[in-house]
């Protein structure tokens, strides 16, 4: 798959007011299924919870990220999510000057019926930014061969001149990555799967940046995480009396 080159550097680090949030489902139609015990989702929910932690210092891909400090997130937002895993990094890219500045989010909702409706073109919006044209498409191939299905927007707020651009993605249990919202509707359809939850990660950078120019630097960021933390994600059983299956197996 291709991956988009680009020389446009970044000069300010997106505000964390700017991570407006984030994960996505789809309405509860039926139930049906075996539905996971409440231990083995909270199980789940610490594995989770203990991979984002691990997430390391140093983002090793075509280039070398060096984590920042950590962004924090609005404490409403996360309670409108309900029970979440989430992490939200800023990382600097070595070798770039000016210094190229992107921050990390991710999130893990474990029951994906309460998130209905969080993705950029809504959340973002409803925080006072304006969108900017219609998003632009784009995938990184992990090594393991997981394919990550990206989405970028631009955002600008206002006469203030502020802009934000954010590389946006999906990972659903028992669907695997999904581009937009709408993927999710199948996946989540029975109460089985939705107990499982549903993740969404975003790369964000401040100013007016190409969406083009941010899908590299996104690639390598994504691309410096264990892809043990992707496969996690979009397991899509937990037994009470074992190991999660996952749908991706390691060649």
């Amino acid at each position: 798959m291709r991956r988009p080159s680009f020389r446009t550097v970044l000069r300010q680090s997106p505000p964390a007011i700017g991570i407006a949030v984030l994960a996505v489902a789809s309405s509860i139609f039926g139930v049906s299924g075996a539905v996971p015990s409440d231990a083995a989702i909270t199980r789940r929910q610490a594995e989770i919870e203990n991979a984002f932690s691990r997430i390391p210092l140093q983002l090793l891909s075509d280039s070398t990220w060096i984590r920042r400090k950590e962004v924090p997130i609005p404490t409403g937002q996360l309670a409108i999510l309900g029970e979440t895993a989430h992490v939200s990094l800023e990382y600097q890219r070595l070798g770039s000057s000016p210094p190229v500045l992107a921050t990390l989010f991710m999130v893990h909702c474990r029951d994906a019926r309460s998130m209905s409706g969080h993705h950029p073109p809504v959340c973002y919006p409803a925080s006072g930014w304006i969108q900017d044209g219609e998003p632009i498409e784009d995938t990184v191939v992990l090594s393991s061969g997981i394919e990550l299905l990206l989405s970028g927007f631009t955002f600008h707020r206002g006469s203030s001149g502020r802009s934000l651009t954010v590389v946006n993605g999906f990972l659903i249990p028992g669907h695997g990555p999904a581009r937009f919202a709408e993927d999710a509707k199948e996946s989540v359809a029975t109460l089985s799967k939705a107990v499982l939850g549903i993740s969404q990660f975003q790369v964000l950078f401040s100013g007016r940046v190409p969406v083009e120019d941010s899908f590299r630097y996104a690639g390598e960021i994504l691309g410096g995480l264990d892809d043990g933390l992707f496969e996690l994600l979009i397991e899509n059983r937990v037994t009470d009396d074992g190991p999660s299956e996952s749908i991706v197996r390691r060649p």
